[in-house]
């Protein structure tokens, strides 16, 4: 099976820059990205066997911890979508008390989501780096046979 090597590398990337962003935690599009590219770095880390257990146990672990955080930012959001699209007669009141602790609870979660992300943001995007560097070698055994069958239908041609 051939690997895209780019696509590979691209949640690796993605999540690099996103640990170090904490600022933008309050974009409910940016949170679910965090959430769905760590998600697919977990898988691709589960898929491939490179590196050490012991450091891609670390690694997941750590990933593990900050999908969790954000997936808690992430159910506020929903959550708040949800209950300003619902309208009930007469209990506008209960609405927008509702609406309010749902923004409190996001808020806090958020705090704890950044609190994670400065905890062990550095030591993701360490491990994120080294894992991204070994996916190159991996996949570069596959591009060797499609320039060896070019060379030899390039060395028949000019036989011809």
């Amino acid at each position: 099976m051939l690997f895209d090597a780019a696509h590979l590398q691209k949640p690796f990337r993605r999540l690099s820059k996103a640990t170090k962003k904490t600022r933008e935690l309050g974009d409910p599009a940016r949170v679910h990205q965090l959430c769905t590219t760590t998600r697919r770095v977990e898988a691709i880390l589960g898929a491939l066997e490179i590196g050490s257990s012991r450091q891609k146990k670390n690694l997941r672990k750590a990933l593990k911890k900050i999908r969790r955080a954000a997936g808690e930012v992430r159910d506020m959001d929903v959550l708040t979508g949800k209950a300003a699209e619902v309208s009930v007669t007469g209990e506008r009141d209960c609405q927008v008390r509702l609406l309010q602790h749902l923004g409190t609870q996001r808020q806090k979660q958020a705090a704890k989501l950044a609190d994670e992300l400065k905890q062990r943001g550095k030591k993701v995007r360490r491990g994120l780096e080294r894992y991204s560097k070994r996916i190159d070698p991996l996949l570069a055994p596959q591009a060797a046979p499609k320039q060896q069958r070019e060379a030899e239908a390039s060395a028949a041609a000019r036989a011809l």
